[in-house]
């Protein structure tokens, strides 16, 4: 067997190692890597991009959380209508009512209360009758528009 010197081993081995690897297509690889390196940038950019409006919306749920406690803890009555005022505009509404009720109440005659009292609700039928024809009409106009 030959005996190798140690130094004409490491030559060939460098030797070996210099060699400079055979690439096909060196633009292909160009264009891989960059597109490569592009869809690196784009996929940074969208990251921040919900990064800001993550924090965005975040500071927006904290400052509707912030007015939330803040009525909770200094609630005021300056918000309340006037009890006044909302008495005054319930009276107006039942005014009508109260005042069918007591004539009605003031009669000391059975047989009358019984005809008020049916003519209340026969009236009451008619009005239910007459809004639920228009009802219907209303239902069917719209069936025909669609």
């Amino acid at each position: 067997m030959k005996q190798v010197n140690s130094n004409e081993l490491y030559n060939k081995i460098i030797e070996n190692l210099k060699i400079e690897p055979i690439i096909d297509n060196n633009d292909d690889l160009s264009r891989k890597i960059i597109k490569y390196i592009e869809y690196q940038v784009y996929n940074k950019t969208k990251l921040k991009i919900m990064q800001i409006i993550g924090t965005i919306s975040g500071i927006a749920a904290i400052l509707l959380f912030c007015l939330l406690v803040s009525e909770l803890v200094f609630y005021t009555d300056t918000f309340l209508p006037d009890k006044q005022l909302v008495m005054s505009v319930n009276n107006e509404k039942f005014a009508e009512k109260e005042k069918m009720w007591a004539e009605m109440l003031n009669n000391d005659d059975i047989i009358d209360k019984q005809k008020f009292m049916a003519s209340y609700l026969k009236d009451k039928r008619k009005k239910a009758m007459q809004n639920e024809q228009l009802f219907l009409k209303m239902k069917t106009l719209i069936k025909m528009d669609n």
